[in-house]
């Protein structure tokens, strides 16, 4: 990510997540499926 203001966001939320969250996250990210999964992470916390 090249925009402070989506890294900070994406920073904020994740301290914001629990441990379980966490957890499934890194879990997702692993997988098979890890791009789609820390793209869909990214939109999560930065609404776009």
């Amino acid at each position: 990510m090249r925009c402070p203001r989506r890294r900070a966001a994406v920073l904020a939320g994740v301290e914001a997540l629990g441990d379980e969250e966490c957890l499934y996250w890194y879990a997702k990210a692993r997988g098979s499926a890890g791009n789609r999964a820390l793209r869909a992470l990214r939109l999560l916390l930065t609404d776009g």
